[in-house]
């Protein structure tokens, strides 16, 4: 807890890289997070020269994706409960291990189901990496700063994961499968060297108690928030259309630049980097469609923006033009899954976010898998020109079966934002909240409710474990530590995140000094709020949202 904005300021990018430590574990992510992704490229076009079969390509797929859903929440556990500083030294160095022998078994033309297992291995080694991340993030730079530390945390994971299939698309233009491999073992390698100088880390980072309900009782209320809810399920239906036809790409692409466009792996390298550029192409727009008076005209124009050059690409054998159309493609599909999201978590209550995102994460990943699986039978039933016409037409007519709904709960969003705006208008200018984008904000001010203190009533107590964050609409408050006043704070200033982003007891007591008014908001949507920094400015799923396309990863909440 703090005495109030008199003696914090607002965090910024060059403050939060005043941190020696932060800068080399953002170095270390950027490197590690770019050969996550860079390598799969790479294994598709060997397994497709070695096999010319897609099952094989679709298999390498799954198998990457597999461990986010299988054994992400075990290794978010072992994040936390070992060094943090040793979890990702060791992850480096054994994925730079793994990927040397995967080079060396595809130079050798090793049995499929050897590249398979080794891709495998690689992945499930780098599971415990982003938690831990943003475990140690707190503990590296002041209270100030987190916020803006978070953002350059998610951006980084963002853009780490759209130039690493693109990086390993021209790699393959100047070599073969296994040199692409022996260079994405060494990012691994310089990830590894950029931990020696830190410091931090050196301990296991200490959680807060479990909450007293039951994690399946959650899941499950998670589960019948999603399929029961049109709130939800509309939207969700898009999302996941969205992600089943990225995953089908990752297979599909490699078909394409094969048998249409005669370009071999240089071409299916080309064309995995033009979809990476239109990821970004997307992000950057996002925030102009969701702002937009009618979002859902943004979000069919979007999704007929995402499926459509899939369509095309049936009737195309220039290079060039296939390369425009996935650029297209890329920007379409994050505008959609963007603004979809946007829709349906200005829709839902506070209280269920959390658990209904939770669940989207393995439902967005269990898309990829599925898409990814299924391309091959689908080629292999229709032909590839008209699956790719299947493909491209699927997210079209999703959205217009679903228009109606998308603009009734559009509605409720804009009329749910309206009656927060004098809430809205408090949280943005508090310091920790600087950087939070518009959606998280809104998340939080919904959380709150109104609360009048009679004279001497303390709001909360030195030493105290920390729940909720509270900001002065009325009246008067006293700050004191050991029983001696050290600030007085007044309407508009916040208090109570101290001991919410460090999670550790409470440092003070504040008390009413006569009668007051204060907005009392929930702890854990804060300090999401503060975590959840956006790369584009619409709202916390534009950073989230392109980096689940491509890896499933979760930003773990350091409270």
């Amino acid at each position: 807890m703090t005495s109030g904005p008199t003696t914090i300021g607002r965090g910024t990018f060059a403050s939060a890289l005043s941190s020696r430590d932060l800068r080399w574990f953002l170095g270390h992510h950027a490197l590690a997070g770019t050969g996550q992704s860079l390598g799969i490229v790479a294994v598709s076009v060997a397994l497709f020269d070695q096999t010319g079969s897609t099952a094989w390509v679709a298999a390498a797929n799954a198998v990457r994706l597999a461990p986010y859903l299988l054994v992400s929440g075990f290794a978010g556990v072992i994040a936390g409960r070992m060094p943090v500083r040793r979890v990702l030294l060791w992850s480096a160095g054994l994925r730079a291990l793994a990927l040397v022998v995967l080079a060396a078994a595809v130079a050798a033309e090793a049995p499929p189901l050897v590249v398979v297992a080794l891709v495998a291995a690689a992945t499930t080694i780098g599971t415990p990496c982003y938690p831990g991340l943003a475990a140690v993030v707190p503990t590296v730079v002041p209270a100030e700063d987190l916020a803006p530390a978070n953002g350059l945390l998610n951006t980084i994971e963002t853009s780490s994961w759209m130039i690493g299939p693109a990086a390993g698309g021209l790699l393959l233009l100047a070599g073969d499968p296994a040199v692409a491999l022996l260079v994405n073992a060494g990012l691994f390698g310089l990830g590894a060297l950029a931990l020696l100088p830190t410091r931090a880390g050196a301990r296991a980072v200490a959680h807060a108690d479990e909450p007293d309900e039951p994690i399946w009782a959650a899941f499950a209320s998670g589960i019948r928030a999603a399929v029961g809810s049109v709130e939800v399920g509309v939207p969700l239906m898009l999302v996941v259309i969205v992600n089943v036809v990225f995953g089908g790409a990752t297979v599909g692409l490699l078909v394409v630049a094969e048998d249409l466009l005669h370009t071999g792996k240089a071409g299916f390298g080309l064309l995995n980097a033009a979809l990476g550029i239109g990821g970004f192409v997307g992000v950057a727009i996002t925030n102009r469609v969701s702002a937009m008076r009618r979002p859902v005209v943004g979000i069919m124009a979007a999704t007929v923006v995402a499926g459509v050059p899939f369509a095309l690409l049936a009737a195309v054998d220039v290079s060039w033009v296939a390369l425009v159309l996935m650029v297209v493609a890329g920007a379409g599909s994050v505008v959609t899954e963007v603004v979809a999201m946007t829709v349906m978590l200005r829709s839902l209550p506070p209280h269920m976010i959390t658990r209904v995102f939770g669940l989207t994460d393995s439902l967005l990943v269990g898309s990829i898998l599925v898409g990814s699986v299924a391309a091959p039978m689908l080629i292999d039933a229709t032909g590839l020109r008209w699956s790719l016409v299947i493909v491209g037409a699927a997210l079209p007519i999703t959205a217009v079966v679903a228009a109606r709904q998308l603009q009734v709960l559009a509605s409720r969003g804009t009329s749910r934002r309206a009656a927060l705006t004098p809430r809205l208008e408090l949280l943005q200018v508090q310091p920790w909240l600087a950087h939070a984008s518009p959606l998280a904000l809104e998340c939080l001010a919904a959380s709150g409710t109104e609360e009048s203190l009679a004279p001497g009533r303390v709001v909360i107590r030195e030493g105290d474990d920390p729940d909720d964050f509270f900001v002065i609409l009325d009246g008067m408050l006293d700050v004191t530590q050991r029983g001696i006043v050290v600030n007085r704070m007044g309407p508009g200033e916040g208090f109570g995140e101290r001991g919410l982003l460090g999670a550790m007891p409470r440092t003070a007591t504040v008390t009413a000094t006569g009668g007051a008014r204060v907005l009392r908001m929930r702890g854990d949507v804060f300090v999401n709020a503060v975590n959840a920094v956006p790369s584009s400015a619409d709202g916390s799923v534009g950073a989230g949202v392109v980096a689940r396309l491509a890896s499933g990863a979760v930003v773990a909440p350091v409270d």
